[in-house]
């Protein structure tokens, strides 16, 4: 006797034959084996879901979940009269944490797939938040009384934090233990000490369990920590390279690659440099995987614009129109330091800071030997006069009253918002930039 199998591969039958080759035996037991693995296949990567809430108002429901800081749709059912739906697919669910919303946008629960994706649910309106009968799943089970637990201490901080401590306890390797981990907080003390933060940060946190992408406020908490890392350029490219070193699972390093551009891409003094490294770091040849073309475009055109602003970079020199309607050059002036300081006398924070910035070059000028040249962004020439006049602006004074500059200076400086301050050497090379107008002196010695 030997084992045959119907063309369906769902259910499988036993034939009888009397004679026939042990060859055929082999194809026979063969062909049974992989229709027994593709319905195990099926079954471990398809996901069923099923949840029944008594008396919800909602006419349809979808399942949300999350990935970094964003949600997404996962799939959508219609309820039916008795309150019960079900998501179903053959196609394997992300393992994470989901939320299930109504089309009246109300959020009615919160689910874990993890071990399971097998599983039904079935609770009330009225016992939404404390009662719930589930199946097939002590992960949600857990899950559950964890939700419950914190309700109950909402109120209590030391109380909940030990709740959370429990709940990580029970099963390590779970995604909740792992969650509830990464989320715990340090004492006030350390929470205050920069240094101490900057190298335990991610002690509690597994950066390579996938898992954490897909549930939420962990990506946020961790692109919090390049917000607590000094702004210095070389303490910012030693604790991101810190962080991208202790990722090895692929998809999780192309994830906060991509939000780390993002990130460095903002227009904030010393960024430029640490986008400048992570682009000729992370992308060979120009080809970032982890961003789509278009990011990669706006990204590559800020890389390029960043290089020329780089500590060590010579500047062109700037020919922009004085007073008097005669050219001045940057080339002409033969300070040991120059600062360029681009402004426009209908910006606030130019007006408030220019005068600032006059007392510092009066008092210091001399002893520093640094030179100002300044350039307003403005056709106005009254205005811009009045303003150098009423302030007794003793430095180089431009306009583009008189003319255009050289070369336009907003396109070649980036410059976004006003004043732009850039501080060069005696060979016109980049010493600082973008930098507030206190730290000047120490800049110069």
């Amino acid at each position: 006797m030997i084992w045959g199998i119907a063309k369906n591969c769902n259910l499988c039958y036993f034939w009888h034959f009397d004679r026939i080759e042990m060859s055929m035996r082999r194809i026979i037991l063969t062909v049974i084996l992989l229709c027994v693995n593709f319905i195990l296949f099926s079954q471990k990567n398809g996901y069923n879901i099923k949840i029944t809430v008594s008396d919800i108002p909602a006419e349809k429901v979808y399942l949300m979940g999350y990935f970094g800081t964003e949600t997404w749709v996962a799939d959508s059912a219609t309820v039916a009269k008795n309150g019960s739906f079900v998501f179903r697919s053959k196609s394997a669910l992300p393992k994470g944490f989901y939320h299930i919303v109504g089309s009246d946008d109300r959020e009615y629960l919160e689910i874990v797939v993890d071990k399971g994706s097998r599983f039904s649910i079935t609770t009330t309106m009225a016992d939404l938040r404390s009662r719930r009968e589930i199946k097939n799943s002590s992960e949600n089970s857990t899950f559950f009384e964890f939700q419950k637990a914190t309700l109950m201490t909402v109120l209590s901080p030391t109380t909940r934090e030990s709740v959370y401590r429990s709940f990580a306890d029970m099963s390590p390797t779970s995604l909740l233990s792992v969650f509830l981990k990464a989320m715990s907080r340090y004492g006030e003390s350390a929470r205050s000490d920069t240094f101490f933060l900057c190298n335990h940060y991610f002690d509690q946190i597994d950066l390579n369990d996938v898992r954490l992408l897909r549930v939420p406020m962990v990506p946020k908490k961790i692109m919090d920590y390049f917000d607590i890392i000094p702004l210095s350029p070389d303490s910012m490219v030693k604790y991101t390279d810190l962080f991208l070193q202790r990722i090895d699972n692929k998809e999780v390093k192309q994830h906060y690659l991509a939000q780390l551009f993002k990130h460095y891409s903002e227009y904030v003094p010393n960024y430029d440099v640490v986008l400048v490294h992570l682009y000729d770091t992370y992308c060979a040849g120009g080809k970032c995987d982890f961003l789509d073309a278009s990011r990669l475009r706006i990204i590559g055109n800020r890389v390029s614009r960043a290089r020329k602003l780089m500590p060590g970079v010579e500047v062109p020199a700037v020919v922009a129109y004085g007073a008097d309607g005669k050219t001045i050059s940057t080339d002409e002036i033969k300070s040991k330091y120059l600062l360029l300081w681009i402004w426009d006398p209908d910006c606030d924070d130019c007006v408030e800071l220019t005068p600032k910035l006059n007392r510092i070059y009066e008092e210091n000028a001399a002893a520093y030997d640094f030179d100002v040249f300044a350039v307003a962004l403005t056709e106005d020439f009254d205005q811009w006069q009045n303003f150098v006049n009423s302030n007794n602006l003793a430095w180089h004074n431009a306009s583009l009253a008189g003319g255009d500059t050289n070369y336009d200076l907003q396109d070649y400086f980036d410059i976004m918002t006003t004043p732009f301050v850039i501080l060069l050497d005696e060979n016109r090379r980049i010493v600082a930039k973008q930098f507030t107008i206190d730290k000047l002196l120490q800049l110069m010695r």
